[in-house]
């Protein structure tokens, strides 16, 4: 919108590099921007900064998700220690990953998630309550699955990318 406005005449790709670079500066996301801007379901096999990503071809258009309040992904992301333990466990999680079944990337996602050491016992003890496939959304505190499950909302996997609505 400040592009238009403003006649800046950057290009996507431009703005897309500036909020990336804002995120990352901020500590307030390592990677939101690069799936803004390309949309759909992505796995990101290099840093994010590269806008590299693999769109996969998922068949199952809904995922069902309820969130439980804030979390402090600044405060995550200072934490040196866990950050370790995070891309250990991305790196092996990413190395599963070759299909195109959400049911799948649900369980790849929960085992990262535990692996990581992200879940939390209130996430994991939800989850295991409501005995569905599900995982912890990154970073947030509350839980998806690719199933509909008590107190979940219907959301839906879109190719389309972020834009301004007018």
């Amino acid at each position: 919108a400040l592009n238009r406005l403003f006649s800046l005449r950057k290009s996507r790709i431009e703005l897309a590099r500036i909020a990336h670079n804002a995120e990352v500066a901020n500590g307030t996301g390592l990677g939101d921007v690069v799936n803004q801007y390309f949309g759909g379901l992505l796995v990101k096999r290099r840093p994010s900064s590269e806008f590299k990503v693999e769109k996969l071809r998922i068949r199952q258009k809904h995922v069902y998700c309820r969130i439980f309040g804030r979390l402090s992904t600044p405060k995550i992301l200072a934490d040196s220690r866990l950050k370790k333990k995070i891309n250990a466990a991305g790196m092996d999680a990413l190395n599963r990953i070759g299909t195109s079944d959400l049911s799948e990337l649900v369980r790849i996602s929960r085992e990262f998630a535990e692996k990581s050491g992200l879940l939390t016992k209130k996430l994991r003890h939800s989850i295991d309550r409501l005995g569905i496939n599900g995982s912890m959304i990154m970073l947030g505190n509350g839980i998806f699955s690719d199933k509909p499950f008590k107190g979940s909302d219907k959301l839906e996997i879109t190719s389309d990318r972020a834009r301004l609505l007018s």
